[in-house]
């Protein structure tokens, strides 16, 4: 299962990487503005998914406008942009540097994932947006107690939702799992080692990464 995340707090090498691959693929992505926000879809989509990622957003956005305008407020506030590129370890992540929130391209397709999953996921981020913005950081001890905070928003959007009792549980669900098997500095380590493996990567790159990613955690 796909979870959200957060991008890198810091000014690491690694979180600069990260920030400069995102910069590029918003400004050489389809670009639209929607309900206050600048979306970007990746460059390579089809017109046909481009259409229905667009589509999809806009639907989602006009159901936090609907059903909690305080909500959509804060979000726009908070976030800049929407970003539907990213690598499969997260269906969404907030990049708090960029003001971004990063929706996983194959997310964001899937027949399964309605309007409602996805204003449901914009609902968490921007509660990372809210949290970071306030001085909340991200380190491992309290990443547990920040996606329940997070889960917490998404639940509460779910139980206005006219159908929302499915997405209810999900949120629930995640605020009564264990955070460490997902949430931990390894766990992400691995969905990332993981993600590019299902990109197709070379095993000498991942094992790479793999070393270097040791390194920096030792």
């Amino acid at each position: 299962m796909r979870f959200h995340g957060i991008g890198p707090l810091s000014d690491s090498p690694a979180g600069l990487s990260s920030y400069m691959w995102q910069r590029l693929f918003f400004r050489f992505g389809s670009k639209r503005s929607l309900h206050r926000l600048r979306i970007a879809v990746w460059v390579l989509a089809t017109s046909k998914q481009r259409t229905l990622a667009f589509d999809k957003l806009d639907s989602a956005l006009r159901l936090i406008e609907n059903y909690a305008p305080e909500r959509s407020r804060i979000l726009q506030l908070d976030v800049r942009s929407i970003l539907v590129a990213g690598l499969p370890t997260f269906r969404a992540r907030y990049i708090h540097k960029l003001r971004m929130v990063e929706l996983y391209q194959d997310y964001v397709l899937d027949v399964q994932t309605t309007p409602e999953s996805l204003a449901c996921s914009l609902i968490h981020e921007a509660q990372h947006a809210r949290l970071c913005r306030l001085g909340f950081g991200y380190d491992e001890a309290i990443r547990g107690r920040i996606e329940r905070l997070c889960f917490r928003a998404q639940r509460n959007f779910a139980r206005l939702l006219p159908k929302g009792d499915e997405l209810v549980a999900e949120a629930e669900a995640w605020m009564d799992a264990d955070p460490e098997p997902v949430f931990s500095n390894e766990a992400f380590r691995q969905a990332k080692l993981k993600a590019l493996g299902e990109l197709g990567c070379p095993d000498w790159i991942i094992k790479t990464v793999a070393w270097v990613s040791r390194r920096r955690a030792a």
